[in-house]
C-alpha cells in the first residue's frame, strides 16, 4: 500500500472509530425511547383518516376557515392532539377543537365521539346525520349504531372499521385505499 494511503486510513480510522462511539451510545437512546401510547396512536388515525377522505366543495364557506377536528367529550388523547394541530389536511391549517355538547359540532369536519359520552352516541349520531362530519369514536359497536369509522384493539393493534353507507349519505367520499384497509376483516371482538 501506498505511503499516502496509510496516512489517509491513518487520519480517517480515529475519525471512524470516533463515529461509531458517537453512534453506538446514541442508539441505546432510541432503542429505549417509548413507545407511542394507544391514545397517541388514535389521535394520528384521526389526522390520517382524514387525508384519506373527501368533503364536498360546499363544507367551507369561506377558504380561509380552519379543518376542524372536534373532540366530544373527555379528551381521551391528551397532549397528544398537539401533534396534529396547526398541520394541514385538504389546503386548510388544522384547528382541534374541544366541545362539550352535541349541538357545538356545527362547524367540525371531524368529530372523534370519546366514550364519555356512550350513552348518548344515538342522540349524536342522529344530530349530524346527512351532514359532512367524519365520525369516529373507539366505542364498541360505534360502527353499528351508524358512526363513520370505528376504531377497536385486536391483538394488541389499533384497526378501525368503516361504515361507508353513513359516509356516503353524509355526502363524504372514502378513498377505496382506506376502505380496503378498514374493512379488511373487521371487528373479532
Amino acid at each position: 500500500m501506498p505511503m499516502h494511503c496509510k496516512s489517509i486510513i491513518t487520519r480517517i480510522s480515529p475519525l471512524i472509530f470516533v463515529g461509531m462511539i458517537i453512534a453506538f451510545s446514541i442508539v441505546p437512546v432510541w432503542a429505549i425511547a417509548a413507545e407511542p401510547t394507544e391514545n397517541a396512536v388514535k389521535a394520528a388515525y384521526l389526522y390520517n383518516f382524514a387525508q384519506f377522505v373527501d368533503w364536498p366543495p360546499d363544507t367551507w364557506t369561506s377558504s380561509s376557515e380552519p379543518f376542524n377536528v372536534c373532540i366530544l367529550g373527555d379528551n381521551p388523547f391528551g397532549r397528544a392532539l398537539e401533534t396534529i394541530h396547526g398541520k394541514t389536511i385538504k389546503m386548510r391549517k388544522v384547528s382541534v377543537v374541544l366541545i362539550d355538547k352535541p349541538s357545538a359540532v356545527d362547524h367540525c369536519q371531524v368529530l372523534f365521539i370519546s366514550q364519555s359520552i356512550n350513552r348518548q352516541v344515538e342522540q349524536i349520531i342522529k344530530q349530524v346525520d346527512r351532514r359532512p362530519i367524519l365520525t369516529i369514536s373507539d366505542m364498541v359497536d360505534f360502527v353499528q349504531a351508524g358512526g363513520m369509522i370505528g376504531l377497536f384493539t385486536d391483538e394488541g393493534r389499533i384497526q378501525f372499521e368503516i361504515n361507508n353507507s353513513a359516509a356516503e349519505q353524509a355526502g363524504l367520499t372514502i378513498s377505496s385505499h382506506l376502505l380496503r384497509l378498514g374493512n379488511k376483516g373487521g371487528r373479532h371482538d
